[in-house]
């Protein structure tokens, strides 16, 4: 099927680009591309704590996660697309044609609570018996626990006909650095420091922000009021339960 593997580009830093085309087997194109990328990128470093840590194996799966997701669960109908592979200095992101499996929902991509459907059962199988992928739904959970355990901000699912989006961070600050230039320019440099520690959450408690960041409970609540303001957040309840999610879209 002409449609069928995976087209990759780095963009560098210096503004050059290097293409990769992964047009073999696709059992094999998830190992192919991540000794690419191994080549490729730099160490990404998390400084949280004031402690240089090595955070490349862990983004690394979440990429190699991504990719075999992307290549398993992708609409070989749509004939005009490929699965797409694209580096930033911020971000790793997948492109995988074709909207979720229904009943599967964009939001439980977005919160990692997805069910195990298949588009693809044969593909998937074939993946899974050479221990590519597991058919027991537990892929996207182990996306969400490799960003936290690499303090990496979560992985976001987007929409972009005809495209399924996965947008990986390669550090704490790529989140920031991948908002658009009107909202960055609107938060202050404490406010940065805030929004790249919610990144690495679901949701968050004002008391909860404000031990993270060292910071007052009232600066927290005013923080916490900005991003909702934004869209970055939506509140959720009322009094001290309140809770503010972080909006992934």
């Amino acid at each position: 099927m002409p449609q069928a593997g995976l087209l990759g580009t780095i963009h560098f830093p210096e503004g050059n680009e290097e293409p990769r085309d992964f047009d073999g087997p696709q059992v094999l194109a998830p190992g192919l591309a991540m000794q690419w990328l191994r080549d490729k990128l730099p160490n990404p470093i998390d400084r949280s704590a004031a402690r240089r840590r090595e955070a490349q194996e862990p983004l690394f799966e979440l990429a190699r996660e991504g990719i075999v997701n992307a290549l398993v669960h992708r609409d070989y109908g749509i004939e005009g697309a490929k699965c797409q592979l694209v580096v930033t200095s911020d971000t790793i992101v997948v492109k995988s044609p074709g909207a979720p499996v229904p009943p599967i929902t964009l939001e439980q991509m977005q919160s990692f609570s997805a069910p195990m459907l298949s588009r693809n059962p044969v593909l998937h199988y074939v993946f899974a018996r050479m221990e590519l992928a597991e058919e027991r739904g537990l892929g996207l959970k182990s996306m969400r626990n490799d960003a936290q355990r690499a303090h990496l901000p979560l992985p976001k699912y987007t929409w972009e006909d005809p495209y399924l989006v996965l947008t990986i961070y390669r550090s704490e600050s790529g989140a920031v650095g991948s908002l658009d230039a009107e909202t960055l320019a609107s938060l202050s440099k404490a406010e940065r420091a805030g929004w790249k520690w919610l990144t690495t959450r679901e949701t968050a408690t004002s008391a909860e922000y404000a031990d993270a960041l060292k910071v007052p409970n009232r600066t927290a609540l005013n923080h916490l009021k900005h991003f909702t303001d934004l869209g970055l957040v939506r509140k959720q309840g009322s009094g001290p339960a309140t809770r503010y999610e972080v909006v992934r879209t």
